[in-house]
């Protein structure tokens, strides 16, 4: 995933003013955008066999209770329970 200094000299500005065009675009922050896509693409690479405290640390999160807290703020499940449905 980019960075917040890569995307901001892509688009040839401060990566403050990036930020603030971002969030006027999207209505979320970059940080926030780059969130939702490694939860989303994450949430694509689930089966019954997924080893998800793998998968978190496959996605760069930290550890598997920041990746559930993530999760479940942009899916509504926990993974675990997204897993088992």
């Amino acid at each position: 995933m980019m960075t917040l200094d890569q995307l901001a000299k892509i688009a040839n500005i401060n990566k403050f003013g990036f930020a603030k065009k971002f969030k006027l675009s999207t209505g979320m922050s970059p940080a926030n955008y780059i969130l939702m896509k490694k939860i989303f693409a994450s949430k694509e690479l689930i089966d019954k066999n997924t080893e998800l405290t793998q998968l978190a640390f496959e996605f760069d999160f930290s550890d598997l209770a920041h990746f559930s807290k993530t999760f479940k703020r942009f899916v509504g499940l926990a993974p675990r329970k997204y897993q088992n449905s």
